[in-house]
């Protein structure tokens, strides 16, 4: 009884201190993003997905956690791995190129804009539940998809909460997460850490050669951009003298803005019109 009593006047004490706090307004929303996501079964059996690597896989499970409540995530390489699988010890290259294979099979979209890198799952509204909550994504849509058209559709096997009325959160009064921490201090290590530029005795071909002049003439402050971008498509197959034409095709073209973009997508380009070729 004695007991009891004193649940009972804790309660209390608990409940007049909640109702002073609502009172005065000081009441915190938290909008931090879900420290976890659901993975759905059917991967398991999915043709494409088990026609990547298997390191390609992993990336693609411990991706998944670490996404926005829009399916969105820094695609910097670097940041990736950082963020991601900051133990492994694979190359950042392994990383980029782990990525291409889920963008091939459509398992996620790789784009840029504005010169920021930027990974999104377009199954990820689909395969998760209770995004009628969020706000907005600090990273932007890609050109062919606009996040604002989702609705959350209510389920129809359990009683759906009542929707509530929150804040406005602009990026004025945002509450930065532990996520954009995170980022923050992963990007300001990458802005300190200097990527190694290949010398001569580093190239080990002609097409090598044509990959790193390419560089030094569409973007040479853009260190990671020799790896990800340039060397990346001689990895793919690309041979100098198609570099050659991308370059002198970029160069005569003064509008354009972001040479690096425009080379990738011609080297994406090429890859799937010789890929149709052979099929």
């Amino acid at each position: 009884m004695r007991k009891s009593f004193r649940l009972a006047t804790s309660f209390c004490r608990i409940l007049r201190r909640y109702c002073q706090l609502k009172t005065t307004g000081t009441i915190r929303i938290s909008t931090n993003m879900a420290n976890r996501r659901m993975i759905q079964k059917s991967l398991s059996v999915s043709k494409d997905f088990n026609s990547v690597s298997e390191f390609a896989q992993l990336l693609y499970l411990m991706i998944t956690p670490h996404l926005d409540d829009f399916g969105k995530v820094d695609g910097d390489p670097d940041v990736i791995k950082a963020l991601v699988l900051p133990m492994n010890k694979r190359p950042v290259e392994d990383f980029y190129s782990a990525i291409c294979e889920l963008e091939k099979i459509k398992r996620i979209e790789f784009y840029e804009i504005n010169g920021q890198k930027i990974v999104r799952q377009p199954s990820f509204e689909e395969d998760q539940t209770g995004l009628n909550k969020r706000t907005t994504s600090k990273y932007p849509d890609p050109p062919s998809y606009n996040s604002n058209n989702f609705q959350e559709v209510p389920r129809t096997s359990y009683p759906t909460e009542p929707k509530r009325t929150l804040p406005n959160l602009t990026n004025a009064n945002r509450t930065e997460t532990v996520a954009d921490k995170s980022i923050k201090s992963i990007r300001a290590i990458l802005k300190d850490k200097e990527l190694s530029i290949p010398t001569d005795t580093d190239i080990r071909d002609r097409h090598q050669l044509a990959a790193v002049e390419a560089w030094k003439k569409l973007e040479p402050e853009n260190k990671l951009a020799l790896q990800t971008t340039y060397l990346n498509a001689v990895r793919r197959g690309i041979k100098a003298h198609t570099i050659y034409q991308f370059v002198s095709e970029i160069k005569q073209d003064r509008m354009i803005k972001n040479p690096g973009q425009v080379f990738n997508k011609k080297v994406d380009d090429y890859c799937k019109l010789h890929e149709d070729d052979k099929s």
